[in-house]
């Protein structure tokens, strides 16, 4: 007894799409919903970014900074926005990781546990 082999056809894209004719994401659909500025929105407008800010922050402390420290200052100087929940262990991440790339010639020193200042190298003019 053959069976009989049926075939469905594909439902259409549920994509959005741009004034442009071009396919958004859901991601960009939902931040511009929600009024999030994302990379096309913004233009050429010159974004510091996380490590950037915190390195400048690092860079005016006499001492070393914790992360939540360092997210404080540089959340007052208006160096850098977030809509995280999380942003002091989004910089550390970002700083461990940078430390781990570049070795020695990181901008980062790990002072303590938790803790962080600019390295030498960074500040001789890397």
């Amino acid at each position: 007894m053959a069976t009989k082999k049926t075939t469905t056809k594909k439902a259409p894209s549920k994509r959005a799409k741009t004034s442009d004719g071009r396919a958004t994401t859901t991601a960009k659909r939902k931040a511009k919903s929600k009024g999030i500025p994302t990379k096309e929105s913004q233009g050429n407008s010159k974004r510091t970014n996380l490590l950037d800010a915190a390195a400048s922050v690092l860079a005016d402390a006499a001492n070393s900074m914790s992360c939540g420290e360092m997210i404080d200052a540089i959340l007052k100087r208006r160096l850098w926005t977030t809509q995280g929940k999380t942003p002091a262990a989004t910089l550390s991440s970002a700083i461990i990781r940078d430390i781990k790339k570049n070795g020695k010639q990181s901008r980062f020193v790990k002072a303590d546990r938790g803790r962080f200042q600019r390295s030498k190298v960074a500040s001789s003019g890397r």
